[in-house]
């Protein structure tokens, strides 16, 4: 009978024993469940984060040809002279003489701005042209003052001020 009790005594010990290490065991299995569902969480806010990365990169990329397209419209303040050159070759062009009288800038709270005093002489016909090249030409500017006068005989002049719009030195991006 000993034997009985004794074998029914172990028997009892190991199914407490199974029984405690399965406990435990589920216990450490949920822990790990936790701690992997955070992590694959983290995975994918931070696959999340990369994807937007990407796509402001690729955005950005195409903008920086927008810029580029939309700057050619100023005058950056390094082209003033070769803006200067261009406004008195399209009077050579039409036929008249372009001779610039004055330029200012002007820092605004947003953008820049150039002043551009300038005469324009020649035949009616040619220095209207020119004005016209001018106002319509590939640039943001207005003509804020115009006034035209004849003088001796056939020669006509005009007293022209203009507002171009100015940028500053091109600006140039880290990569990100």
């Amino acid at each position: 009978m000993k034997s009985s009790l004794h074998q029914l005594i172990v028997a009892i010990c190991i199914c407490i024993t199974v029984i405690a290490g399965y406990a435990v065991w589920h216990t450490v299995l949920s822990t790990m469940d936790t701690v992997i569902a955070k992590l694959e969480s983290d995975i994918l806010i931070k696959t999340e984060k990369a994807n937007k990365i990407a796509a402001t990169r690729a955005m950005l990329s195409g903008i920086a040809g927008d810029e580029a397209g939309i700057r050619d419209y100023f005058v950056s303040e390094t082209g003033v002279a070769a803006f200067i050159d261009s406004l008195e070759a399209y009077g050579r062009e039409q036929g008249s003489t372009v001779s610039v009288l004055s330029v200012s800038t002007e820092s605004l709270p947003m953008r820049s701005i150039l002043t551009i005093s300038l005469t324009v002489k020649g035949t009616f016909e040619s220095i209207m042209r020119t004005v016209g090249v001018i106002e319509y030409g590939p640039y943001e500017l207005s003509i804020s003052k115009l006034a035209v006068a004849k003088d001796d005989k056939n020669s006509w002049s005009t007293g022209l001020t203009m507002i171009v719009g100015s940028l500053p030195a091109p600006i140039t991006y880290a990569p990100i």
